[in-house]
């Protein structure tokens, strides 16, 4: 419940919330954008986050 204090906060200064979840729950509803997935597919989204991220180069390279 901490982290839901604080994300509402920053939500008030501006921060844009992005909630990704099947269901619609209260910090869905109070987000800026719901993202629903269907069930089983999470590593589908997981993956493609992860490409994103990397072909945006917003990666680091650790050795």
């Amino acid at each position: 419940m901490r982290y839901y204090q604080r994300i509402l906060r920053a939500q008030a200064q501006g921060l844009r919330v992005i909630v990704i979840d099947q269901m619609r729950s209260d910090m869905a509803e109070r987000a800026d954008e719901w993202i629903a997935v269907r069930s089983g597919t999470d590593g589908a989204l997981a993956l493609g986050m992860i490409r994103a991220i990397i072909k945006e180069g917003f990666s680091i390279v650790i050795l």
